[in-house]
């Protein structure tokens, strides 16, 4: 029987019916194997619990049981709890668990969605790495007709082994959080933002992943993020991605 324990990164796709989209939850879980029994649970210091309990089936192919989760009680559910049943498929690899979660949202209409686990690979600390960062991504215009920009100032610090970059609050109410683990000159993470609350998107949360390559004399980080989002034209969810660049405050373009 193949061996899973380990840190994995988490990522599910669920829908906001009070938001009317969709939205990426992410954590770093860690599991736990005993025979044929899988548990991952989230680490001591996510603001959110997450909990995973699996049975393989006899061939290693298939993971099904349960999840709960408890919510960031500082986040949009304030902690609110939720639960429900998982059925996901085991790359030959070992490296990657894919699947479907079913669940009841708090109308109690049963809802069901994708859920992926990658299997986390040793990351890097690279010496020298400045506290001070300056993060720009581009994005579509709300009418999907151009591209804007927006930038934080960030400040860093590792957590284990993940590089978290966070926004300097700048006045207007917008926040933006990066997790990235690091290997091979290649960053690769998750992110999470709160638009202005003066702006065209009006306090709008975002969420999703990026990668990005590491110039290892200046330190730039230059790649690509992906998320979901709403495209007002053709009235539907889809995924939209766009550049994305990170480079210590300071350096000019």
């Amino acid at each position: 029987m193949m061996d899973l324990s380990g840190d994995w990164h988490s990522y599910y796709r669920y829908p906001s019916t009070g938001r009317g989209a969709d939205f990426w939850g992410q954590n770093t879980l860690r599991a736990s194997q005993n025979g044929t029994v899988l548990r991952f649970e989230s680490l001591p210091e996510s603001p959110s619990y997450v909990l995973l309990e699996l049975e393989l089936t006899e061939d290693g192919k298939m993971a099904r049981g349960t999840w709960r989760e408890r919510t960031d009680p500082d986040g949009y559910y304030e902690g609110a709890e939720y639960e429900g049943t998982i059925e996901l498929r085991v790359a030959e690899n070992g490296g990657r668990l894919n699947g479907v979660w079913h669940g009841t949202d708090k109308e109690g209409k049963v809802q069901s969605d994708i859920w992926e686990l990658a299997r986390m690979k040793k990351t890097e600390r690279p010496e020298g790495l400045p506290e001070r960062w300056k993060a720009t991504h581009w994005y579509p215009t709300s009418d999907d007709d151009g591209e804007e920009s927006d930038q934080h100032e960030m400040k860093s610090y590792w957590s284990g082994d993940t590089l978290v970059l966070e926004s300097v609050p700048p006045g207007d109410g917008s926040y933006m959080l990066i997790r990235l683990h690091i290997q091979d000159g290649v960053a690769t993470g998750n992110w999470y933002e709160t638009a202005s609350l003066h702006g065209e998107f009006k306090g709008a949360e975002y969420s999703g992943a990026g990668q990005m390559l590491i110039d290892p004399d200046t330190n730039r980080m230059e790649g690509l993020w992906a998320g979901a989002g709403y495209n007002r034209e053709q009235k539907k969810m889809q995924i939209y991605t766009g550049r994305w660049e990170i480079v210590p405050a300071g350096e000019n373009k």
